[in-house]
């Protein structure tokens, strides 16, 4: 099962956007989006869209994917350094209500810099909420030194998505943030 274009470029509209390109990748690739997985490399993505496909493949909350997935309920993994699997089923949880009554509010003496207020970006908040001691008092010891974020490759292994097995072998992954308590060890 294919999909049917639902954009039209003419002389006077805007480009069509990064993300939205996927239904051009779908439809040249003739991916049976019906399917429980699909796999797709980095070089079609990179082909088919001329975009880069790290940045093609950024989809960090339901509201970042393409309408192609959101309409038929579809999520991107990365597999391994060169490999997708687009998959079908739910890959993004809806975070509950908060339950308590009464929030616990944190005052901070810094404001939060304006000029990050339209960042997208976990590690600006996360910065942000150790500078502010936010961190230390959420995790109840003291911490010396500021979150730090990596990118590694995972290890070999296997993941069920609706009794589907995918397999992952080195995909990489980003650690937003690393701390340490003043008396750590490093043995």
């Amino acid at each position: 099962m294919s999909i049917n274009k639902s954009q039209k470029n003419s002389s006077t509209s805007k480009p069509i956007r990064k993300k939205e390109k996927w239904s051009d990748i779908i439809n040249k690739l003739n991916i049976d989006i019906s399917k429980p997985v699909n796999y797709i490399t980095a070089g079609q993505i990179k082909q088919i869209s001329n975009e880069e496909p790290r940045l093609m493949a950024k989809m960090d909350r339901l509201e970042d994917c393409p309408k192609v997935f959101r309409d038929n309920n579809l999520f991107l993994l990365p597999v391994s350094r060169r490999e997708y699997a687009i998959v079908k089923g739910l890959g993004y949880h809806q975070l509950e209500s908060i339950t308590e009554e009464e929030p616990i509010i944190h005052y901070a003496q810094i404001p939060f810099p304006e000029s990050f207020a339209n960042f997208e970006s976990e590690q600006v908040y996360l910065n942000y909420a150790y500078s502010t001691g936010l961190i230390e008092r959420f995790a109840q010891i003291p911490l010396p030194n500021p979150p730090s974020q990596i990118r590694v490759n995972t290890p070999e292994f296997n993941l069920d998505v609706d009794n589907c097995n995918i397999h992952v072998n080195r995909a990489q992954i980003e650690i937003d943030a690393i701390t340490e308590p003043q008396n750590s060890n490093n043995n």
